[in-house]
């Protein structure tokens, strides 16, 4: 079934609005464990049920049934943030060994996790982020070069080596952020990495909800992109209406389409609630 940018939309925003329905929240929330730690009364994730079922937690976490929370136990003091980081990453590999959740299955890099309120409490694993619900961050490139015909846009398609929608179109160039690391700077990387564009050409030119020098051309680099090919605004909307991308990419483009102003209320009705769902608000609570 062709889709909608709406629908693109929900296939990412799939979690449900307490202000919409406090009733229907409450009862999807049943399938969820509050992530907490010690000292913080608001939780830092959402752990899903199965995922408390399929791990061998350590005598260091705490599980209440009845509440709905996993605990890590480490009192506050000097050296609960390290304290912290090692016992979440333990976890994770724990989880990983038993090999019961296959989104574990690589390695990752050291991410950091903050409270609600933005205070940086312990770095983990970032492939951890799925087993405890946090907030994670990661970058992406939409480049394009205007023509006399209007925007072309380099995007790329995924290698079917890839683990996750092998073959799927994407951005030119994206990923997660590592700890400690600027925006630009990450995005640099990767597009070093899967576009084989230096990082001093992109660092010069790069800037947020920026354009690409008509003179550079993306070629795959680290195995993870097949091609790149070069699409018009048309046949971009085309592929993602006939579900050609990765899905967590699709939000981006719209996006950048509201942004620019491609997608707005004069051809899209519904652009209202559109706009405001590409911008969700991700801090967490309890009910």
């Amino acid at each position: 079934m062709a889709l909608g940018f709406l629908e693109i939309v929900d296939k990412i925003d799939s979690f449900p609005y307490y202000a919409n329905d406090p009733a229907a929240y409450k009862e999807f929330m049943k399938d969820y464990f509050y992530f907490t730690i010690d000292g913080y009364s608001k939780p830092l994730g959402y752990v899903h049920r199965s995922i408390i079922e399929r791990v061998d937690w350590p005598d260091y976490w705490t599980i209440d049934s009845e509440a709905r929370t996993l605990h890590l136990c480490v009192p506050n003091g000097p050296d609960a943030f390290e304290e912290r980081s090692k016992l979440v990453d333990a976890t994770i590999g724990i989880a990983q060994k038993q090999r019961n959740i296959p989104e574990l299955g690589w390695r990752g890099d050291a991410a950091p996790v903050y409270t609600p309120e933005g205070e940086h409490v312990f770095n983990m694993n970032d492939v951890g982020s799925q087993l405890f619900g946090i907030i994670s961050f990661g970058v992406h490139l939409i480049a394009w070069e205007t023509t006399a015909q209007g925007r072309q846009y380099w995007l790329q398609r995924r290698s079917m080596k890839k683990r996750m929608h092998p073959g799927k179109l994407d951005t030119m160039a994206g990923g997660g952020m590592k700890l400690g690391e600027r925006v630009l700077d990450a995005m640099a990387r990767e597009t070093l990495e899967e576009a084989n564009i230096p990082v001093e050409f992109s660092l010069s030119h790069l800037k947020p909800c920026g354009v690409l020098p008509a003179d550079l051309i993306p070629k795959p680099n680290d195995g993870e992109v097949s091609v790149f090919v070069s699409m018009n605004e048309a046949e971009v909307i085309d592929a993602l209406f006939k579900d050609d991308f990765k899905p967590i990419v699709g939000i981006q483009w719209v996006a950048h389409f509201c942004r620019n102003g491609i997608l707005n209320p004069e051809n899209e009705p519904r652009f209202l609630e559109i706009s405001s769902r590409v911008h969700r608000n991700l801090a967490t609570f309890v009910v």
